[in-house]
């Protein structure tokens, strides 16, 4: 066989091990679509942060793994063969023809690959990474980090290979563009390492300006063990307040002495409001197994459906909230700030998706506020066709229900008179009704706790 079909092979091979995709085939066996959930990405990191630590060190494994298996096919017919195999294996990653060509940032297999092309560039370009990613706390950072450090590593230890690096280097630089601007802006979500303790954190912050106060994130959970899964409070942070249009919402304790009325203005018009706030800073998520953690959905772009969707993530469940709007799901995933709820600050663990099938999909319980007539029309639709769960309906019961939703177990849940309770983190007691007394045990154990009381009626 001539050497240059050989090579063809070789990259096809490489090209279509570097489609398969752990990060979209882990989150499908979790019932969603990992490039509609967080920041949109098919990789560890976007795994880490959705779907928890088991799913991310599978994805993790099997992505170093193909691209070793590709460079070590690459490597029978000398540095061209490996050269070839290694970009391939990569771009088969980043952009897969059998999901779209909408893949991962090649990353996890770039490493692989550099581990089977020569592993002492790899081995320091792994230290490098993780030097820096727990120094800044930024995951994306170390992976630029490494991509701008490998060339250079290669020069030193594998110099007949420095082309193939510099582009792959390059490569890995242009997919991480987004990160780069948050990075600029100081925008970047953070990552913390290990389990811990709410005491521990506060003692860690006192010591740390303000500009790492702002930069905190989510929590990493633990390494799996015996012990439970530790989910630690992560929903702490700064964001840049979204100005009020409305000068009539505006905060009204403001001192006239400090208000500056410019000519021809009316003189009531008052500052831009105060930054949102997280009035759940102080509370710790409690420790929770992953088989205990609800799988929540919360349904209805209305100011309850958020504040309660908000409120259930210090439970320790794992939440999505679906809105219509693909600019709006990004805008909530960018900023945690609403108009829904303007002064508050959401949890960063808060998932969002535009997708209805994905919100509905495979989920313990899902929350319906029927306020929101176009989204409980659409998702009862969809709940025809779902397997039976727990609906909580907030609020009455329509005058009469769909039939789609009576093959499902319905609980109502009355509606608080304002949602600042809810928001605030203050003392909240709701009655919940059913006929169904196992799913209305459901909601009291996924709802109550010291400051969320659920008073229970079993209807006849």
């Amino acid at each position: 066989m001539p050497f240059q079909l050989k090579i063809i092979i070789v990259a096809i091979v490489s090209y279509f091990l570097g489609n398969i995709s752990p990060a979209i085939l882990v989150g499908r066996l979790h019932g969603i679509d990992i490039r509609k959930e967080g920041s949109g990405n098919a990789g560890t990191t976007n795994v880490l942060r959705v779907l928890g630590v088991k799913a991310a060190v599978a994805t993790l494994a099997i992505d170093v793994l193909k691209g070793y298996v590709a460079v070590r096919i690459g490597l029978n017919y000398g540095d061209i063969g490996a050269m070839i195999a290694f970009i391939c294996v990569v771009y088969g990653h980043i952009f897969p023809a059998l999901y779209k060509f909408k893949g991962g940032k090649g990353v996890a297999t770039s490493l692989g690959a550099a581990l089977a092309l020569d592993w002492p560039s790899a081995f320091a370009l792994i230290l490098i990474a993780i030097a820096v990613t727990a120094l800044s706390r930024k995951m994306s950072l170390g992976s630029i980090t490494a991509a701008v450090s490998y060339p250079f590593l290669i020069e030193y230890y594998y110099s007949s290979v420095l082309p193939m690096a510099i582009l792959l280097a390059i490569t890995v630089i242009v997919m991480h563009r987004s990160n780069i601007q948050r990075l600029i802006r100081r925008e970047e979500p953070s990552l913390s390492f290990g389990g811990k303790n709410k005491t521990e954190d506060a003692e860690v912050s006192e010591e740390k300006t303000d500009a790492s106060e702002a930069s905190d994130a989510f929590e990493k959970a633990e390494e799996p063990s015996p012990q439970p899964v530790v989910f630690e409070n992560s929903c702490e942070g700064k964001l840049e307040a979204v100005p009020e249009e409305n000068p009539e919402e505006e905060i009204p304790e403001i001192s006239e002495e400090t208000t500056v009325e410019p000519e021809d203005e009316d003189p009531e018009v008052s500052e831009t409001p105060e930054e949102p706030v997280d009035y759940f800073s102080d509370v710790t998520i409690p420790k929770m197994r992953e088989s205990d953690r609800k799988r929540i959905a919360v349904l209805g772009e209305t100011p309850l459906a958020l504040a309660l969707a908000n409120r259930l993530l210090y439970q320790a469940h794992n939440v999505v909230f679906y809105v219509r709007n693909k600019e709006e799901m990004h805008n909530l995933t960018d900023t945690r700030h609403s108009d829904l709820l303007p002064d508050i600050l959401l949890c960063k663990r808060l998932r969002f998706t535009a997708n209805a099938k994905t919100a509905v999909h495979n989920r313990s319980c899902i929350v319906m506020d029927s306020a929101d007539e176009t989204t409980w029309k659409k998702c009862v639709k969809l709940l025809a066709k779902t397997e039976q769960t727990v609906i909580l309906v907030l609020g009455d019961a329509p005058v009469e229900l769909p039939e789609e939703l009576r093959t499902h177990r319905i609980v109502y849940l009355e509606k608080p008179e304002t949602v600042d309770a809810l928001t605030h983190n203050e003392d909240v007691t709701l009655n919940a009704r059913s006929k169904d007394k196992d799913a209305l045990n459901t909601v009291v154990e996924m709802l109550r706790d010291e400051t969320f009381r659920i008073n229970t009626i079993e209807e006849e």
